[in-house]
């Protein structure tokens, strides 16, 4: 089950640039859970996106920040695995190779859009760039190593606290996100099912998402869940 919001709004870009966001703006986001037994342990696949094609060359608003709560009761636990404790000069200059194999959290891709329309060397002939995310485990982090054609284009930490994972993406300059798609798998007892399935027969997570405008939206979207 997934949500979608539309809002129309004028949204100031970073590094100086205005684009608009009009009534056609919409955003959505998805999670499964990889198990549904409760107390298992699990995984996560979330999905994300961000759209407007009424925009000047269709460029979404930049987010700024994403929280995602997870059911009440999921466990998250950082010490479950080995820990990355590169730096972030380390992972500018070595990408991956600078974490422990055995911390490898999981990975995706992600599709961004500059907000001139313009193509360069780095971006696809559609004026998209395409990434592969890399991600591993650190103490209350997680390390986010995003690369085109192997080469680092940036790096940042998003924080894992309870329930709770706060994303604060860092994006190249001029750089719009449209699509997010991760899968983190089992990974012993980094990540727990909460221990009882509701009535409803879903867990629901909620992601509040808040733009460089200052404007915000959440979603909610639910997982089923196998009750006892």
């Amino acid at each position: 089950m997934r949500k979608t919001t539309r809002i129309g709004l004028a949204a100031p870009l970073i590094v100086g640039v205005l684009a608009l966001a009009g009534p056609q703006f919409s955003s959505t986001f998805d999670m499964t859970y990889l198990s549904h037994t409760p107390g298992a342990a699990s995984g996560q696949v979330p999905r994300m996106t961000w759209s407007d094609p009424g925009a000047p060359n269709g460029v979404p608003k930049i987010i700024k920040r994403i929280v995602m709560t997870f059911a009440r009761g999921t466990r998250f636990d950082t010490a479950a695995l080995p820990r990355c404790h590169a730096t972030d000069a380390q992972l500018k200059a070595s990408g991956p190779a600078a974490c422990p194999k055995a911390s490898r959290l999981g990975a995706g891709h992600s599709t961004g859009v500059f907000n001139s329309g313009h193509s360069t060397g780095v971006f696809n002939s559609g004026g998209e760039l395409v990434t592969d995310v890399t991600l591993f485990n650190a103490r209350g982090q997680i390390v986010v190593v995003v690369q085109v054609s192997g080469a680092v284009v940036t790096e940042f930490r998003d924080r894992v606290a309870g329930r709770t994972v706060t994303i604060e993406p860092v994006l190249p300059a001029g750089v719009a996100l449209k699509r997010l798609k991760l899968r983190i798998p089992r990974h012993g007892d980094y990540q727990r099912n909460p221990s009882t399935c509701p009535k409803s027969g879903r867990w629901t997570t909620v992601a509040r998402f808040t733009y460089v405008d200052g404007s915000h939206e959440t979603h909610r979207d639910a997982t089923p869940c196998r009750r006892r």
